[in-house]
């Protein structure tokens, strides 16, 4: 940037001065002729720029939320990008919830300071007040107890709660002999459950008697003749459904035939001899016709059969199935008798086992309903002994409240009342501000919230100033040069704009640097004056900034000077074309520029710089080249190179 700079200095000069050359040669060789680089000495306008990168901005953008104060969430370079404590929403305002109602702007549109943007349903905000007020009268009525006034609620509330407290006594002691009692009776029938398990086990393990192996045998008796039966009816029933579905195959058979038949008694009766007695001899109509009925009346025989064959088909299949579960059933029936009778006539080593096991679970309930008893007794004791301090609890209680406390209990209570007086005026606050308005005239650039919806954790509405700035990162060599309220341009590409500003706040410290460069550099904020309409945040700019200038002044190009501070020369050309040596008196010294204060008047001419052609023959053909030099190249004249200031000169006052 500082070359950009540089060149639209080198660029005035060059328009400013009357560029001229002169023959200068001595010290060259025959086939080189050098000529001076000259400029004419006029007046002008000497500026010192410095420069750098940066970015356009809102010189404020304001996160709008409901039941919230506005949050400038950018600004100066100090304060950029910072938030402020009611980000979150103010005081109660964390526990409220916000229904959006209405929004009346979007993305884009231009509002003015108090316009309102959108609104919420009140009814979480009123609940939140109400809830806080209570809790104030609360905490009110807890102090003036605190300092001996207690109201007659209170006083009878205490002794309200005396009297539950004997009751509670009362009901613990019923309850101890309740328990105990239950208690007893599941102990007793624990042990008839063992006693009765224990007779069990002696039955399984003496084995059947005689008249439960005769049942058994019966059972198994039954269940045979059972199936017995059953498979009978299913060949049975396979016999007389195969008959049925034969006659059905039977009769559509025959049905099929007399179609047949009577399809081709309609083919023979509509043939007719031909006769030359007549041109176009005909069938008997009324032969046809009967034969046409009678095809009829077999069609539909034939799909009576059809349906008959279907339904004795169905049913068939119906009653096979039928029988073939009875078959199945009898059989599952044997087989379970058959069962009962193995388990019934022989000792079962499973049931002995079930039984020795129920036997041991019941002695198991009974030690378990014992050592019930015994916690119950303990509990019980516990909890009348909790009677008798909840008792003396509520009686020390009563004493207190018709009394004074002392002073470290009256001083929290004040603090309570204190806290619930801000929280009650947060909640009104945050009641208060159920509808955002616009906090400053301004541009909306986000909406969040849409009706009907909750509002979002974040901003609902985001709003920008109208006003501008570039926020710029000048290096640690230029920043010492810049001061609030210096003149500055700034130049956006994107729109093809230069825009004038002013330094408004250069940051005390330095921004971050990147980890590839080790340049520091510093935010200086430009505000923008009159940007047009184009310019958009986050628009890349380039800031021009003057640190120092000098107006309709005598100048000449920082390369004609020759020497160090204090004692600067030039070469002055006369009409003649010699040079000579001249002091001069410098002022502002630019990269470009110098300020000439004496030593030279409007329209002389001084060196710049030289230039060398040379000309060469070889084989025929010629070519030319020409270079040149700062002064530097003319020995005796110490200066910087071309776009520099001279030696000692840095570029500010001598």
């Amino acid at each position: 940037m500082r070359r950009r700079v540089v060149g639209a200095a080198l660029m005035v000069a060059i328009g400013v001065g009357a560029a001229g050359f002169a023959a200068f040669g001595p010290g060259l060789s025959k086939n080189a002729t050098a000529q001076l680089l000259t400029a004419t000495v006029a007046r002008t306008n000497v500026a010192e720029q410095v420069a750098a990168t940066g970015s356009v901005s809102a010189t404020a953008v304001y996160g709008l939320s409901f039941g919230s104060d506005p949050d400038l969430t950018t600004g100066t370079t100090s304060s950029s990008s910072t938030v402020s404590s009611n980000t979150s929403s103010s005081g109660s305002s964390t526990s409220t919830t916000w229904l959006v109602k209405t929004v009346g702007v979007n993305m884009g549109d231009t509002v003015a300071k108090g316009q309102v943007l959108a609104a919420a349903d009140t009814s979480s905000a009123t609940v939140q007040l109400a809830i806080a007020r209570a809790n104030l009268a609360s905490a009110k009525a807890t102090l003036a107890i605190a300092n001996g006034s207690p109201a007659a609620t209170v006083v009878a509330a205490a002794k309200d709660a005396i009297s539950q407290a004997n009751l509670a006594l009362t009901t613990a002691n019923d309850n101890k002999a309740i328990a105990l009692q239950q208690d007893d009776l599941s102990v007793q029938a624990a042990q008839q459950s063992l006693d009765d398990a224990q007779a069990q086990l002696a039955t399984v393990q003496a084995g059947p008697t005689a008249d439960e192996v005769a049942t058994a045998q019966d059972s198994v008796n039954s269940a045979q003749l059972n199936l017995t039966s059953a498979q009978q009816n299913q060949a049975t029933t396979v016999a007389q459904d195969q008959l049925s579905i034969e006659q059905a195959q039977q009769a559509l058979a025959a049905a099929q035939a007399q179609y047949t038949n009577a399809v081709q008694q309609l083919n023979a009766d509509a043939v007719v001899p031909a006769s030359s007695a007549s041109p176009a001899p005909t069938a008997n109509a009324s032969l046809l016709a009967q034969d046409n009925a009678s095809i009829s009346q077999a069609a539909q025989a034939v799909q009576s059969a059809q349906l008959a064959l279907q339904a004795a088909q169905v049913k068939a299949t119906a009653a096979e199935q039928q029988a073939a579960n009875q078959v199945t059933a009898a059989q599952d029936a044997l087989t379970t008798a058959q069962r009962n009778y193995t388990t019934s006539t022989t000792p079962s080593q499973t049931a002995i086992t079930a039984a020795q096991q129920a036997v041991q679970s019941a002695e198991q309930n009974l030690a378990s309903a014992q050592q019930k008893q015994s916690a119950s007794v303990t509990q019980q004791k516990d909890q009348l002994a909790q009677a008798y301090l909840a008792l003396t609890t509520a009686q020390h209680s009563y004493t207190q409240k018709v009394g004074p406390s002392t002073p470290d209990v009256i001083a929290a209570d004040k603090a309570a009342v204190a806290n619930a007086q801000l929280t009650v005026a947060s909640a009104q606050k945050t009641l208060s501000l159920a509808s955002i308005t616009a906090p400053i005239d301004g541009l909306v650039i986000a909406v969040n919230a849409q009706p009907g919806a909750l509002a979002p954790s974040g901003y609902a509405v985001e709003i920008q100033s109208p006003s501008l700035q570039v926020i710029a990162a000048f290096t640690e060599s230029n920043v010492a040069s810049l001061e609030v309220g210096q003149a500055a341009t700034a130049t956006i590409s994107a729109i093809d704009a230069s825009v004038p500003g002013t330094v408004t706040e250069i940051a005390p410290t330095s921004s971050t640097s990147s980890s590839s460069s080790s340049v520091v550099t510093y935010d200086v904020t430009v505000a923008l004056t009159n940007p047009p309409a184009r310019v958009r945040s986050g628009m890349s700019a380039s800031v021009a900034v003057t640190t120092a200038s000098a107006a309709d002044v005598l100048a000449v190009p920082a390369t004609a000077l020759s020497g160090s501070a204090g004692s600067y020369t030039v070469q002055v050309v006369d009409a003649s074309g010699a040079t000579k040596t001249v002091a001069v008196k410098v002022g502002l010294v630019t990269s470009s520029m110098a300020e000439i204060q004496g030593g030279l008047t409007a329209g002389e001419t001084v060196v710049t710089g030289s230039s060398t052609a040379k000309t060469s023959t070889s084989s025929g053909s010629s070519s030319s080249s020409k270079s040149s030099s700062g002064l530097s190249s003319l020995g005796g004249i110490a200066g910087g190179a071309a776009g520099g200031p001279p030696a000692g000169a840095p570029g500010g006052q001598p």
